[in-house]
């Protein structure tokens, strides 16, 4: 269900850095000056790690590696040729892919393989023995690489020389699966650069990452700290003596020189992680100016570490240098955010740093984040500068469309305090005040509307209703819009559409949003045929390039797998609609991860330049999908860092995740539960009760660990989490219950045979049901009748929800049969029938079957009859009915829709009723099994012919 309404996609971006970045160097940075005069990106010395290796020395090899693996440039290649040993080595490296099959390659390998050189010997006779393995994928092929390589440790003492030629094996296996186009998933390469972390071989860790062929997943090289191998690379850093050896040693060889430069980004992390900030200064400097690469990364790194050891003037300056070099780097979000921390930080004061930062955002033309902003307006009370606030309130209404979030309405009134603008303080008072006046209301239902993770329920839309029947004159196209989406969030496709018609009779006409949204609300329902007929409406008005029309084309296209259309749509979205950006990048990650593309998905999540809650909601369910434990962590402290506000859908997402991830999974997911509870503070800025239930803390945070305990048989726990939950929701701060909350009850209390609790949570279920589910009755609101006027019959259960209560049906009527309540089972059965509830083929079959064990025979076979046998069910299976006799052997077979277990259960009663000698008829008549039989041939002869061979 996550993200179901929001949806789009985006293209691909690389975030590559340019290698050849042409930076003007002023002379006066080149030169050592005293501590107070230095400039940031000009430091040039300190003690220890960094001038352990002088920097003009020949090329350095790390011990571990040979001198001869690096194809030296031809202008320096000695005048005496290479031996012909080291030169086919080379060419062999040199190759795209490893054709073993060739002869001249195997001549080749022979030769190396009787080398006087070990290096070389060893690698060919590894690449003999493993390369007909390289079909294998990397889990298969690794077993078969480290069993040989054991192997070969018995035989010699070297392990240098072992793991340099099973480096090589690793990388040609690479290029092979490359070649192949058999896309490499970093899970499945992270294997090979723990094996080196094993051995204690770190420096291979490099070695492979910067020789992996190119054309691998892109995110690969990404320059952000979100690299999938940061991980290996801070291991290999932490067992390395000195690092920085190695990494200059890789720099001033023919490698991939942005590959390099990526573990420098991540030395710098791994050193300021570890608070050497002498190191992360010195280091930056060597980045920055001989390397001559700035780039927001190192910048922002560099930022933090003067942030931390509280020299505020120097992150500015850094910030300052780096984006007169890198225009790029003047306006990156994360860059300007870390400026921003820094400008608010409480021990420091400086109004020009301030003026800086708004200049750099008068030269962007645009906000870059809500959190960016917030921060902004504390700025902006900080250094008490009211001129400038009312032109950024203009801007943020401009580019936000009047929505003021919890967060922006607190920064803008407490700026407002600060810089004594008593009349601005009456102007947020006044917008902020829900009268029950319609302008108000309308306000608060677009900030619903606007937030995407809000679902509003029927109560409040009739509300809405209700204020509408008082002043129509107020009814606009924009309530128009607003009224369509409120009830297609509830799928109800009948309310809707009478709502959308009293709308229109009242003379308002339908504007492009307006279709956009009846568009959004058939997808929803998933209604093809309206679908249809609002495409060929929308075609017919020549819209399908408005911007709103285009989003819910998207969506359409993702609703029918129809990537061609989805290309389509983002074409123009890229060309005219900026503000999608968003929605955009959202459908691609849904479609990905719809179609089970989960690395495409998460591929998508770095190309983000602003990633929002949505995005990282997103992350966080697939890595949950791929027991990812260890990521889901990290992206939980990156949105943190970000200072993205959490949402219901959010909070939901981490905890889900983390609980498909076992034992420490759980314990995860309550640590993080608990910190989502942390202060009354935290609660009130994040979350408003007097909004709406559903703004605040989502019960989804609770189910998914009271689900994983009662699973697991811990019912303790389970019962822990179930009474904190109602803690919190005594107090309010929790929302309602839902019907994944209800089920995991009933779960935990049927596992613990308790049917009274079990039953209580069944009728919770109902009531959820009554309140979300059923049909809206809205024309008592748009005909003038008094709205307290009885309805005469209890709603059928909407269309869309019709097949959503199977699981929680099967779960407490399976409970109920374990208990012999066969009657309460009958009764709850025919509730949901009348509802309008579709139940599957499994649930007839237990049905049949729990039946049968109530010792009613012939009932049984009553509605088996009446499901199993219908023409309309026939029809589905069996094209062309044909007759009794090729039906009965379809029944019967694999193919069924009856299960066999359900056959099995049918012929032990049989046996059992003719031991006894009678069968129950269901008007209480006593007959043999042979003569009941018999009687089916008048009542149905197809049910019948299916006894008789059963």
């Amino acid at each position: 269900m996550l993200c179901k309404r929001i949806v789009t996609l985006y293209r691909r971006r690389s975030f590559s850095i340019n290698h050849a970045l042409t930076l003007k160097v002023l002379s006066r940075y080149l030169h050592t000056k005293p501590e107070s005069e230095s400039y940031p990106l000009s430091v040039t010395t300190i003690d220890g790690e960094l001038e352990s290796y002088p920097a003009s020395a020949e090329r350095p090899v790390p011990s571990l590696l040979p001198d001869f693996q690096h194809s030296a440039p031809v202008s320096q290649r000695p005048e005496n040729p290479i031996p012909s040993d080291e030169s086919i080595y080379r060419d062999l490296k040199s190759m795209a892919e490893l054709v073993f099959i060739d002869p001249h390659t195997q001549d080749n390998l022979n030769q190396l393989s009787k080398s006087n050189s070990p290096w070389l010997s060893e690698s060919a006779t590894f690449l003999q023995k493993l390369a007909p393995y390289f079909y294998l994928p990397p889990d298969k092929f690794l077993e078969k690489a480290n069993a040989y390589f054991q192997y070969r440790l018995l035989e010699t003492s070297s392990i240098n020389h072992l793991a340099f030629a099973i480096s090589d094996v690793f990388l040609f296996y690479l290029k092979k699966n490359n070649n192949r186009n058999i896309h490499n998933d970093v899970h499945k390469i992270i294997p090979f650069m723990s094996f080196f972390l094993h051995l204690n071989m770190p420096e291979y860790v490099f070695h492979l990452y910067v020789h992996m062929p190119k054309g691998m997943p892109y995110k690969f090289d990404s320059t952000m700290l979100n690299n999938p191998f940061r991980k290996s690379f801070a291991r290999a850093f932490s067992l390395i003596e000195n690092p920085l050896v190695v990494l200059r040693s890789l720099n001033m060889t023919d490698h991939n020189k942005h590959r390099v430069r990526i573990l420098y980004l991540h030395y710098l992390h791994f050193l300021l992680d570890h608070g050497e900030h002498q190191k992360v200064v010195a280091l930056s400097h060597e980045i920055f100016n001989k390397f001559s690469w700035i780039a927001s990364g190192p910048t922002r790194l560099l930022m933090n570490s003067y942030h931390q050891q509280s020299q505020f003037n120097a992150a500015v300056q850094v910030y300052r240098e780096a984006s007169a070099r890198n225009e790029a780097v003047d306006s990156n979000p994360v860059v300007l955010r870390e400026l921003l921390k820094v400008i608010t930080a409480a021990d420091y004061y400086n109004r020009d740093s301030f003026q800086c930062f708004l200049q750099t955002l008068l030269k962007m033309g645009y906000i870059p984040s809500l959190q960016v902003f917030s921060r902004l307006l504390t700025a902006v009370a900080k250094y008490h500068m009211p001129e400038v606030l009312f032109p950024l309130m203009n801007h943020y209404r401009t580019q936000f469309n009047n929505m003021l979030t919890p967060s922006v309405f607190v920064a803008a009134v407490k700026a407002a305090v600060y810089c004594g603008d008593i009349n601005t303080i009456k102007l947020y008072y006044q917008e902020a005040q829900a009268s029950g006046e319609i302008k108000n209301l309308k306000h608060l239902f677009n900030l619903f509307l606007t937030s995407t993770t809000v679902s509003l329920d029927a109560s409040m839309a009739v509300s809405l209703l209700r204020a509408f029947r008082n002043d129509t004159s107020l009814i606009n196209e924009s309530t128009l819009v607003s009224c369509v989406t409120l009830f297609s969030r509830r799928k109800d496709l009948d309310a809707m559409e009478k709502v959308y018609k009293y709308i229109t009779d009242l003379g308002v006409s339908t504007p492009p949003e307006g279709y956009a949204a009846l568009l959004d609300a058939y997808i929803e329902a998933a209604d093809e045929k309206k679908i249809q007929s609002c495409l060929q409406k929308i075609e017919e008005l020549g819209i399908t390039k408005n911007t709103s029309v285009n989003r819910m084309l998207m969506r359409y296209a993702l609703f029918k797998y129809d990537y061609e259309r989805l290309q389509n749509c983002i074409a123009f979205a890229e060309k005219h609609d900026k503000s999608g950006r968003d929605y955009m990048y959202t459908i691609m990650m849904l479609y990905h991860t719809t179609v089970g593309e989960f690395k495409q998905a998460l591929n998508v999540f770095p190309t983000i330049q602003k990633p929002n809650v949505i995005h990282f909601s997103i992350v966080a369910t697939v890595l949950g999908n791929l027991k990812q434990l260890d990521e889901i962590k990290l992206l939980e402290e990156r949105m943190s860092s970000l200072n993205i506000q959490s949402t219901p859908l959010s909070l939901a997402a981490f905890v889900v995740s983390y609980c498909k991830q076992g034992a420490e999974g759980l314990a995860e997911a309550e640590r993080y539960i608990d910190s989502v509870f942390q202060t009354k503070q935290r609660r009130a800025t994040i979350f408003n009760a007097k909004t709406a239930n559903d703004l605040r803390y989502p019960v989804s945070l609770f189910s998914p660990l009271i689900r994983e305990y009662t699973s697991l048989g811990d019912m303790t726990k389970a019962k822990n989490v179930l009474a904190l939950y109602l803690d919190y929701h005594s107090k309010n701060i929790t929302s309602q219950p839902d019907i994944p909350f209800a089920v995991t009850g009933m779960q935990l209390y049927c596992s613990l045979h308790d049917t009274l609790l079990a039953r209580k949570f069944w009728d919770l279920i109902l009531k959820v049901v009554r309140q979300t589910f059923m049909s809206t009755k809205v024309e008592l609101y748009v005909s003038g009748k008094d709205e307290y006027e009885e309805e005469e019959e209890e709603g059928k259960i909407l269309d869309a929800y019709k097949g959503s209560l199977n699981m929680p049906a099967e779960i407490y009527f399976s409970f109920l049969a374990s208990v012999n309540a066969f009657l309460e089972l009958d009764t709850e059965w025919s509730r949901l029938k009348k509802w309008g509830v579709e139940f599957d083929e499994a649930m007839y079959n237990k049905r049949v079957v729990w039946i049968l064990y109530s010792g009613r025979i012939d009932k049984a076979l009553s509605e088996f009859c009446e499901y199993f046998l219908s023409k309309e069910k026939l029809d589905e299976h069996l094209e062309g009915v044909g007759n009794n006799s090729r039906i009965a052997n379809f029944m019967l077979s694999y193919n069924s829709p009856v299960y066999t277990s359900t056959w099995d259960v049918l012929r032990e009663k049989l046996a059992m009723a003719n031991e006894k000698g009678y069968i129950r008829s269901r008007n209480e008549e006593l007959m043999s099994v042979s003569k009941y039989i018999h009687q089916w041939k008048q009542k149905n002869q197809l049910m019948y012919t299916i006894l008789s061979r059963l």
